[in-house]
């Protein structure tokens, strides 16, 4: 299996777990990772640009803190193709 791929166009292509460890209020920490747990990209991305992620991204699993708008970002998820998505305690993501 393949990892995710870096694209000068900002774009993701590949085969790997995405996580979204914080759904604030202006910006998402975006975590992505391959099959076995390397994280290929770690960064900050809008809600617009966390949309166009989930769009064009093979099909994955989606993890997510739970919190207020989890479920809907587990729809949303589940709306661009991605059947599995997990919320996961808060406490799951402090490292």
């Amino acid at each position: 299996m393949s990892g995710l791929k870096h694209r000068r166009d900002n774009s993701f292509s590949g085969k790997g777990q995405v996580t979204t460890t914080d759904l604030g209020k202006r910006h998402f920490q975006v975590c992505g990772t391959d099959a076995g747990g390397k994280v290929l990209f770690n960064r900050p991305l809008s809600r617009s640009k966390l949309m166009e992620l989930l769009a064009g991204h093979p099909r994955c699993i989606v993890a997510m803190e739970a919190c207020s708008t989890s479920h809907h970002w587990g729809g949303v998820a589940q709306g661009t193709g991605h059947a599995q998505t997990h919320q996961m305690p808060p406490d799951a993501f402090e490292g």
